[in-house]
């Protein structure tokens, strides 16, 4: 927002807030038949100024299906690889994108009472799905194999559960600390995505105890106080990161919906969207179409297998 931009919109709120102060000594001074209307127009502008309001900060959540791109279209609009991408679905943890002079994430990880609490669920009820996140943890190492960088099956190193649950799982809830080495270099920005992959990797057991990745990055886009949010798939297997999902939508500036070309709107993608009209929560929504390259791609190919004109674009 430039600056001459913002001295206006602050000129306007002092113009409202010096007719608010008339109004309200009009009102001691009028007859009582004027009452309710002027009380009704103080209501009014109050509710302009909240509408109006200028946030600290504007929260933008990219959200979509596993593999419509999400990672991909926050990359491209950062001009900078700062969402993990991989062959499998990878984001497994809400992660927040603000603006840093240096890079460095903050980890948060679920409180001690808060772990307890599912511990005590899935003793109780061990397929409810709102403890399928402890489920997944504890039964981590049952899981055979896991996908490499290239989505290749190979052995999976039994973890130490109790050891990372000691560490990283504490009273009141523990926010861990990264900084990039050097940012200004190639190997320094893979390091510091590599050390960052292991909190938020559907492939890593310690993304079942994390709540939320911050990541600060002299990022241009983000300067002027913009949040750029990925969120896990909706149609996640794991029920307790759609529930994080919808959480945290419920107190965004705008959805970017990401929806992929040529495939069909699943029942995902139109339950999302319902319940979020039905909640009256959404302020601002985009839907985007994703992967339109490859589409068309596909479309010609067919077209030359058909011995037909391929169509433009």
């Amino acid at each position: 927002m430039s600056a001459l931009l913002l001295h206006e919109l602050h000129e306007a709120r002092d113009r409202i807030l010096l007719l608010q102060d008339k109004l309200r000594a009009a009102r001691q001074s009028e007859l009582p038949g004027y009452t309710a209307y002027l009380d009704e127009q103080i209501g009014s502008l109050e509710n302009a100024l909240h509408v109006a309001r200028i946030p600290d900060s504007y929260r933008v959540a990219v959200v979509g299906r596993f593999k419509v791109g999400k990672s991909s279209f926050i990359n491209k609009l950062a001009q900078e690889r700062v969402a993990a991408v991989d062959a499998s679905p990878e984001t497994a943890a809400i992660s927040v994108f603000r603006y840093g002079e240096q890079a460095t994430a903050e980890v948060e990880f679920l409180p001690e009472e808060d772990w307890t609490a599912l511990a005590e669920a899935f003793a109780e009820n061990p397929k409810d799905a709102e403890v399928k996140r402890y489920a997944g943890f504890v039964g981590y190492n049952q899981k055979n194999s896991k996908k490499d960088r290239e989505g290749k099956e190979t052995p999976r190193d039994p973890v130490d559960l109790n050891a990372l649950t000691a560490q990283w799982i504490k009273p009141g809830g523990l926010v861990h600390k990264v900084a990039a080495s050097n940012w200004k270099t190639r190997d320094g920005k893979n390091a510091f995505r590599r050390e960052l992959r292991k909190f938020t990797s559907s492939q890593e057991p310690l993304h079942y105890l994390v709540n939320k990745l911050t990541i600060y990055a002299p990022i241009p886009i983000l300067r002027d106080q913009i949040e750029l949010i990925d969120t896990p798939g909706l149609d996640d297997t794991e029920r307790f990161r759609v529930l994080l999902t919808e959480e945290l939508v419920s107190d965004v500036d705008a959805i970017l919906y990401l929806t992929t070309s040529g495939a069909a709107y699943s029942n995902s993608d139109k339950e999302f969207l319902i319940r979020q009209l039905r909640r009256q929560q959404i302020k601002h929504l985009q839907v985007i179409v994703t992967k339109a390259d490859e589409t068309y791609e596909n479309t010609v190919r067919d077209a030359q297998d058909n011995d037909e004109d391929p169509p433009d674009f």
